[in-house]
Protein backbone atom coordinates (compact mmCIF):
# COMPACT_ATOMS: atom_id res chain seq x y z
CA UNK A 1 0.00 0.00 0.00
CA UNK A 2 1.35 3.13 -1.22
CA UNK A 3 0.85 6.81 0.19
CA UNK A 4 -0.50 9.01 -3.80
CA UNK A 5 -1.92 12.16 -4.10
CA UNK A 6 -3.74 13.96 -6.77
CA UNK A 7 -5.55 17.45 -7.56
CA UNK A 8 -8.68 18.09 -7.24
CA UNK A 9 -9.78 21.81 -8.12
CA UNK A 10 -7.29 23.76 -6.22
CA UNK A 11 -6.73 20.91 -3.46
CA UNK A 12 -4.81 17.66 -3.20
CA UNK A 13 -6.09 14.67 -2.43
CA UNK A 14 -4.77 12.37 -0.71
CA UNK A 15 -5.44 8.67 -1.53
CA UNK A 16 -3.80 4.92 -1.33
CA UNK A 17 -2.82 2.43 -4.12
CA UNK A 18 -3.01 -0.96 -3.17
CA UNK A 19 -1.28 -2.89 -5.99
CA UNK A 20 -2.78 -5.89 -7.59
CA UNK A 21 -1.51 -9.89 -6.74
CA UNK A 22 -0.62 -11.67 -9.23
CA UNK A 23 -2.20 -11.48 -13.21
CA UNK A 24 -5.46 -12.71 -12.99
CA UNK A 25 -6.68 -9.81 -14.59
CA UNK A 26 -4.13 -8.50 -16.60
CA UNK A 27 -4.02 -7.97 -20.22
CA UNK A 28 -2.26 -6.75 -22.95
CA UNK A 29 -2.58 -2.83 -21.27
CA UNK A 30 -2.34 -3.61 -17.99
CA UNK A 31 -4.92 -4.75 -14.62
CA UNK A 32 -7.95 -3.16 -14.09
CA UNK A 33 -7.83 -0.64 -10.92
CA UNK A 34 -11.02 -0.02 -8.46
CA UNK A 35 -11.23 3.71 -7.30
CA UNK A 36 -13.11 3.65 -3.93
CA UNK A 37 -14.26 6.41 -2.13
CA UNK A 38 -15.64 6.53 1.52
CA UNK A 39 -19.85 7.23 2.48
CA UNK A 40 -21.03 10.92 3.33
CA UNK A 41 -18.59 11.91 5.62
CA UNK A 42 -16.12 8.83 6.11
CA UNK A 43 -12.40 8.92 5.74
CA UNK A 44 -10.35 6.23 3.63
CA UNK A 45 -8.92 4.76 6.99
CA UNK A 46 -12.10 3.09 7.90
CA UNK A 47 -11.19 -0.56 8.58
CA UNK A 48 -13.42 -2.09 6.50
CA UNK A 49 -13.10 -0.16 3.35
CA UNK A 50 -9.27 -0.80 3.50
CA UNK A 51 -10.87 -4.91 3.75
CA UNK A 52 -12.70 -4.57 0.54
CA UNK A 53 -9.80 -2.98 -0.84
CA UNK A 54 -6.92 -5.93 0.03
CA UNK A 55 -9.86 -8.40 -1.19
CA UNK A 56 -9.63 -6.87 -4.08
CA UNK A 57 -5.54 -6.11 -4.58
CA UNK A 58 -5.40 -9.67 -3.29
CA UNK A 59 -7.66 -11.33 -6.15
CA UNK A 60 -5.17 -9.31 -8.70
CA UNK A 61 -6.76 -5.44 -9.08
CA UNK A 62 -5.07 -2.35 -8.52
CA UNK A 63 -7.22 -0.19 -6.02
CA UNK A 64 -7.14 3.29 -5.41
CA UNK A 65 -8.92 4.55 -2.32
CA UNK A 66 -9.03 8.17 -1.53
CA UNK A 67 -10.39 11.17 0.88
CA UNK A 68 -12.60 13.80 -0.55
CA UNK A 69 -11.18 17.69 -0.36
CA UNK A 70 -12.22 18.45 3.17
CA UNK A 71 -11.66 15.01 4.93
CA UNK A 72 -8.98 13.16 6.57
CA UNK A 73 -5.84 12.96 5.08
CA UNK A 74 -6.94 15.59 1.95
CA UNK A 75 -6.78 19.45 1.94
CA UNK A 76 -9.28 21.75 1.41
CA UNK A 77 -11.47 23.81 2.60
CA UNK A 78 -14.39 24.59 4.53
CA UNK A 79 -13.30 20.91 6.36
CA UNK A 80 -16.22 18.39 7.17
CA UNK A 81 -18.33 19.96 4.16
CA UNK A 82 -20.59 17.07 2.56
CA UNK A 83 -21.05 18.20 -1.38
CA UNK A 84 -22.31 15.83 -3.44
CA UNK A 85 -20.81 17.83 -7.01
CA UNK A 86 -17.83 18.64 -5.05
CA UNK A 87 -17.08 14.92 -4.29
CA UNK A 88 -17.98 13.56 -8.01
CA UNK A 89 -15.17 15.95 -9.17
CA UNK A 90 -13.00 14.46 -6.63
CA UNK A 91 -13.99 10.94 -7.96
CA UNK A 92 -13.00 12.12 -11.21
CA UNK A 93 -10.24 13.30 -10.42
CA UNK A 94 -8.99 10.01 -8.82
CA UNK A 95 -10.01 7.58 -12.31
CA UNK A 96 -7.50 10.24 -13.91
CA UNK A 97 -4.71 9.65 -11.89
CA UNK A 98 -5.57 5.94 -11.50
CA UNK A 99 -5.43 5.60 -14.90
CA UNK A 100 -1.54 7.10 -15.29
CA UNK A 101 -0.05 4.74 -12.62
CA UNK A 102 1.86 2.16 -13.91
CA UNK A 103 0.64 -1.09 -14.77
CA UNK A 104 -3.03 0.31 -15.03
CA UNK A 105 -5.32 -0.55 -17.93
CA UNK A 106 -6.96 2.88 -18.51
CA UNK A 107 -9.93 1.67 -20.25
CA UNK A 108 -10.61 -1.43 -17.29
CA UNK A 109 -11.38 1.26 -14.59
CA UNK A 110 -13.95 -0.08 -11.79
CA UNK A 111 -15.97 2.77 -9.56
CA UNK A 112 -16.62 1.44 -6.05
CA UNK A 113 -19.46 3.26 -4.13
CA UNK A 114 -21.59 2.47 -1.10
CA UNK A 115 -24.65 4.64 0.74
CA UNK A 116 -24.16 8.49 -1.00
CA UNK A 117 -20.92 7.35 -2.53
CA UNK A 118 -22.82 4.74 -4.52
CA UNK A 119 -24.64 7.52 -5.72
CA UNK A 120 -22.01 9.16 -7.24
CA UNK A 121 -20.27 6.49 -9.24
CA UNK A 122 -24.05 6.15 -10.39
CA UNK A 123 -24.43 9.53 -11.90
CA UNK A 124 -20.33 9.57 -12.83
CA UNK A 125 -20.84 6.20 -14.94
CA UNK A 126 -24.04 7.67 -16.61
CA UNK A 127 -22.35 10.76 -17.42
CA UNK A 128 -18.83 9.74 -18.25
CA UNK A 129 -17.98 7.08 -20.78
CA UNK A 130 -16.67 4.00 -18.61
CA UNK A 131 -16.76 1.09 -20.10
CA UNK A 132 -14.55 -0.47 15.29
CA UNK A 133 -15.78 0.29 12.14
CA UNK A 134 -14.75 4.68 11.74
CA UNK A 135 -11.33 5.60 10.52
CA UNK A 136 -8.88 7.31 13.40
CA UNK A 137 -9.43 10.43 11.36
CA UNK A 138 -12.95 10.57 10.79
CA UNK A 139 -15.03 13.25 13.02
CA UNK A 140 -18.88 12.74 13.85
CA UNK A 141 -19.94 15.84 12.58
CA UNK A 142 -20.91 17.94 8.95
CA UNK A 143 -21.31 21.51 7.86
CA UNK A 144 -25.06 22.64 8.87
CA UNK A 145 -25.31 23.36 5.22
CA UNK A 146 -25.01 19.76 4.16
CA UNK A 147 -29.02 19.02 4.65
CA UNK A 148 -29.55 21.56 2.05
CA UNK A 149 -27.77 19.63 -0.93
CA UNK A 150 -27.68 16.45 0.15
CA UNK A 151 -31.69 16.67 -0.03
CA UNK A 152 -31.71 17.20 -3.53
CA UNK A 153 -28.89 14.58 -4.93
CA UNK A 154 -31.34 12.31 -6.71
CA UNK A 155 -28.54 9.99 -8.82
CA UNK A 156 -31.49 7.77 -9.65
CA UNK A 157 -32.79 10.11 -12.23
CA UNK A 158 -29.37 9.77 -14.18
CA UNK A 159 -29.11 6.09 -14.02
CA UNK A 160 -31.25 4.75 -17.25
CA UNK A 161 -28.07 6.47 -18.89
CA UNK A 162 -25.34 4.13 -17.70
CA UNK A 163 -24.27 1.94 -20.24
CA UNK A 164 -21.56 -0.02 -18.62
CA UNK A 165 -21.73 -2.88 -16.21
CA UNK A 166 -23.73 -1.63 -12.78
CA UNK A 167 -23.83 -3.98 -9.31
CA UNK A 168 -26.41 -2.69 -7.34
CA UNK A 169 -26.13 -4.54 -4.05
CA UNK A 170 -28.90 -4.07 -1.41
CA UNK A 171 -29.64 -4.68 2.30
CA UNK A 172 -33.66 -5.75 2.45
CA UNK A 173 -33.42 -4.52 6.12
CA UNK A 174 -31.69 -0.67 5.28
CA UNK A 175 -33.23 1.72 7.04
CA UNK A 176 -31.30 4.80 5.14
CA UNK A 177 -30.77 3.53 2.22
CA UNK A 178 -34.33 1.89 1.00
CA UNK A 179 -34.33 -1.13 -1.10
CA UNK A 180 -36.91 -0.07 -2.67
CA UNK A 181 -34.91 2.65 -4.50
CA UNK A 182 -31.86 0.14 -5.31
CA UNK A 183 -34.47 -2.55 -6.90
CA UNK A 184 -35.99 0.60 -9.32
CA UNK A 185 -32.44 1.78 -10.21
CA UNK A 186 -31.22 -1.84 -11.12
CA UNK A 187 -34.96 -2.13 -13.48
CA UNK A 188 -33.91 1.58 -14.92
CA UNK A 189 -30.65 0.69 -15.96
CA UNK A 190 -31.72 -2.55 -18.03
CA UNK A 191 -29.73 -5.49 -18.96
CA UNK A 192 -26.33 -3.79 -17.55
CA UNK A 193 -27.19 -3.70 -14.26
CA UNK A 194 -27.48 -7.03 -11.85
CA UNK A 195 -29.23 -6.61 -8.46
CA UNK A 196 -28.15 -8.81 -5.30
CA UNK A 197 -30.08 -8.45 -2.12
CA UNK A 198 -28.72 -9.53 1.42
CA UNK A 199 -30.69 -9.91 4.86
CA UNK A 200 -28.52 -6.62 6.44
CA UNK A 201 -28.81 -2.85 7.80
CA UNK A 202 -26.82 0.25 5.82
CA UNK A 203 -23.75 -0.93 8.17
CA UNK A 204 -23.57 -4.37 8.43
CA UNK A 205 -22.05 -4.19 5.12
CA UNK A 206 -18.62 -3.43 7.16
CA UNK A 207 -18.72 -6.52 9.31
CA UNK A 208 -19.17 -10.48 9.34
CA UNK A 209 -20.42 -12.27 7.96
CA UNK A 210 -21.56 -9.92 5.60
CA UNK A 211 -18.47 -8.55 4.36
CA UNK A 212 -16.93 -11.53 3.09
CA UNK A 213 -19.98 -12.18 1.06
CA UNK A 214 -20.79 -9.37 -0.54
CA UNK A 215 -16.80 -9.28 -1.77
CA UNK A 216 -16.94 -12.19 -3.01
CA UNK A 217 -20.49 -11.32 -5.16
CA UNK A 218 -17.99 -8.11 -6.31
CA UNK A 219 -15.17 -10.24 -7.06
CA UNK A 220 -17.31 -12.51 -9.26
CA UNK A 221 -18.99 -9.51 -10.70
CA UNK A 222 -15.73 -8.39 -11.87
CA UNK A 223 -13.83 -11.36 -12.83
CA UNK A 224 -16.84 -11.69 -15.13
CA UNK A 225 -16.41 -8.21 -16.98
CA UNK A 226 -12.87 -7.15 -16.83
CA UNK A 227 -11.00 -10.67 -16.75
CA UNK A 228 -9.51 -10.59 -20.73
CA UNK A 229 -9.76 -14.39 -21.42
CA UNK A 230 -13.22 -14.90 -19.79
CA UNK A 231 -14.02 -15.91 -16.29
CA UNK A 232 -11.31 -17.58 -14.33
CA UNK A 233 -12.92 -18.02 -10.97
CA UNK A 234 -14.97 -20.69 -9.83
CA UNK A 235 -18.37 -20.04 -10.63
CA UNK A 236 -19.92 -21.25 -7.19
CA UNK A 237 -17.56 -18.76 -5.57
CA UNK A 238 -20.33 -16.43 -4.94
CA UNK A 239 -23.15 -19.40 -4.29
CA UNK A 240 -21.21 -20.73 -1.47
CA UNK A 241 -22.18 -17.58 0.41
CA UNK A 242 -25.72 -17.76 0.09
CA UNK A 243 -26.51 -19.63 3.13
CA UNK A 244 -25.88 -17.80 6.07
Amino acid sequence: MDEISFISGRDRCAAWNFDANGDAFAGARGVPCVVMAPEFAGTRDTRALMDYARGFAAAGLHVVLFDYRGFGGSGGSPRQLVSAARQRRDYRGAIAAARQLPSVDPERIVLWGISLSGGHVVRDGAEQDYTDVAGPSWRNEVCARTALEVAFNRPITFVARVRCPLLVQAGTEDRIAPLATARRAAARTGAHAELREYPIDHVDVYTEPAHQRILADQLDFLDRHLSPIGPRRDPNTSAQWSHW
